[in-house]
């Protein structure tokens, strides 16, 4: 089954105090209904859960800046947009932690909302990025995407803490550090439809104005972007090939008769015996 992500990684401001009532409210009050709200995994490990967010009473999210990490399912009243909402952050970043990156992750398997003709894609898309840079002010992260399809190993952490871009994605969020790096000229003169800047001083760079890519003219743009970038990929790399399967060995077929096959079987027993005799 086919999944958008829109994710965040490296907050400068998840973990604060009032950051996760912030996260919600916001959310609550564009229009998304909040429910499953939980704290940790299903399970032994679930630390604490509501039904909707309605439920939450003052100080009840005190587990989860404890346990740093919180999931919900939003549903869009606008569309009919539902998605997971996955946040955990690290107690440190000397590498110290059970948790290896702070991340903020929405992700949704409606993706026909983007794709088909009988929806309004560009519109759904619109919306999307709307709640991106929402999400990007609230978050302040250092770097982010939004892409259909698998997304894991396009862009690791080592590649983010050394401010690299070893891949583009559809919708790309560069935080403030990767701006002064290489210079706010070099994002608003990259081929595509599309720059916005953010408050914090990053950068909002989008390939197109809906994320589907049978469009005409873009494997054009794409093969430009690498160009740019200097990238070998653009949205989704190419699959590796397949190591074609060496074929089995086969027996060899030996000549012989019923009663020469159980002298052959008899002596390889007898030398066995006698080895272990030996030793």
């Amino acid at each position: 089954m086919s999944s958008l992500e829109l994710t965040f990684f490296d907050s400068a401001t998840m973990g604060q105090a009032g950051s996760i009532e912030r996260l919600l409210d916001t959310l609550d009050s564009i229009g998304y209904e909040l429910k499953v709200i939980r704290v940790g995994e299903f399970g032994e490990e679930l630390k604490a859960s509501w039904d909707t967010y309605g439920d939450i009473k003052e100080g009840d999210l005190q587990v989860a800046y404890e346990h740093r990490k919180f999931a919900l399912l939003m549903s869009g009243k606008q569309n009919d947009i539902t998605a997971t909402v996955d946040v955990q952050w690290p107690e440190d970043t000397s590498g110290r932690s059970k948790v290896s990156q702070c991340f903020l992750k929405v992700s949704t398997h409606t993706t026909a909302m983007f794709t088909q003709k009988e929806y309004d894609s560009e519109k759904n898309c619109e919306i999307l990025l709307a709640l991106a840079k929402q999400l990007y002010e609230l978050y302040a992260p250092k770097y982010g995407w939004i892409e259909r399809g698998l997304w894991s190993g396009y862009t690791g952490k080592k590649d983010i803490e050394a401010l690299a871009i070893p891949h583009i994605y559809w919708a790309n969020f560069f935080g403030p550090d990767y701006v002064a790096k290489y210079g706010k000229e070099f994002f608003q003169h990259a081929p595509g439809w599309y720059y916005g800047e953010m408050r914090d001083g990053g950068c909002m760079y989008v390939l197109s104005p809906d994320i589907n890519r049978n469009k005409a003219g873009v494997k054009q743009l794409e093969q430009a972007v690498c160009e740019y970038f200097g990238v070998e990929q653009v949205r989704k790399k190419s699959k590796p090939r397949k190591k074609p399967k060496k074929p089995a060995r086969k027996a060899r077929k030996l000549d012989l008769s019923e009663d020469e096959m159980i002298s052959v079987i008899y002596n390889h027993l007898r030398r066995v015996a006698r080895d272990d005799e030996e030793r």
